[in-house]
């Protein structure tokens, strides 16, 4: 009686080395791209100062150039604003904000990869009061633009120690930026 092999198909050795390389190359790929959009967001990442000081010793004013404004009676618990440009395109220009000593808890709490205080946009035109745009949270009208809040999508971390710091720099903001008179065009 003669024995045959069955030689069709492929042995579990060779669908082995298939998987593992098909693992190598997603992982390579995955590296790839996490450096690159590591280098693209900290490259668009604009970290602006505190420009001038008011009168008062408890806030201060910040500038946000890419949008033509800046900000006043900024409190101190949220001096340290940072932003990012996040959109620039014929709709308008958004700058998403946070807050350096929120990104120094946790990075994914950057402006330029959450914007957890939120954010601004500018807008070119006039504000149309009858036909308002979906999803837009109105601030201020200036002359050949306007400037609408932008709710954060959502929280940044699940560390209690910096959620408790992000709901507290939130409110802050929402609280500064959504007082039209606390928002001023760059003279």
């Amino acid at each position: 009686m003669k024995h045959t092999q069955n030689e069709k198909g492929f042995s579990i050795v060779e669908i082995l080395i298939v998987i593992v390389i098909v693992i190598a190359m997603a992982a390579g790929g995955y590296l790839v791209y996490k450096d690159h959009h590591k280098t693209v967001a900290s490259a668009a990442l604009s970290t602006a100062t505190t420009t001038t000081k008011s009168t008062s010793s408890t806030t201060t004013t910040f500038k946000v150039s890419e949008l033509g404004i800046e900000l006043l009676n900024v409190p101190v618990s949220i001096s340290d604003l940072t932003y990012a440009i996040v959109q620039n395109d014929s709709y308008g220009i958004q700058a998403q904000f946070s807050t350096t000593s929120l990104s120094n808890l946790d990075k994914r709490c950057s402006p330029s990869l959450a914007g957890e205080d939120g954010g601004l946009t500018r807008i070119p035109g006039t504000y149309d009061t009858a036909n308002p745009p979906e999803e837009s949270d109105f601030i201020k009208q200036f002359s050949g633009f306007w400037i609408n809040y932008i709710q954060p999508a959502g929280t940044c971390s699940s560390s209690s120690k910096t959620m408790s710091l992000e709901i507290s720099q939130t409110s802050t903001f929402q609280t500064l930026v959504t007082n039209a008179s606390n928002i001023e065009a760059i003279q």
